[in-house]
């Protein structure tokens, strides 16, 4: 599970220098961070992981959770400067 979150992490990243409108950034975040997206996926898979796993991809998940928040951020920003 932490090899696909950090692949996931590593896609989204790339995926992220694409984007060329605000639409296309926050369809990108909603991808990894919505209801069906990569990360709200892994949260959901923790019911059945032992408790170190919980610790281990829990405490992971909520870190690219975070940067992923920032990098769309910072995307939009970028973005609303080009404009």
């Amino acid at each position: 599970m932490i090899n696909k979150l950090n692949a996931a992490f590593e896609t989204f990243q790339k995926d992220l220098e694409k984007t060329q409108t605000k639409n296309d950034v926050l369809n990108l975040k909603a991808n990894y961070l919505g209801k069906t997206g990569v990360i709200s996926d892994a949260l959901k898979s923790l019911k059945d992981a032992t408790p170190e796993e919980r610790k281990t991809v829990g405490a992971l998940s909520n870190e690219l959770k975070n940067k992923i928040e920032a990098h769309v951020e910072e995307r939009i920003k970028n973005l609303d400067v080009a404009e």
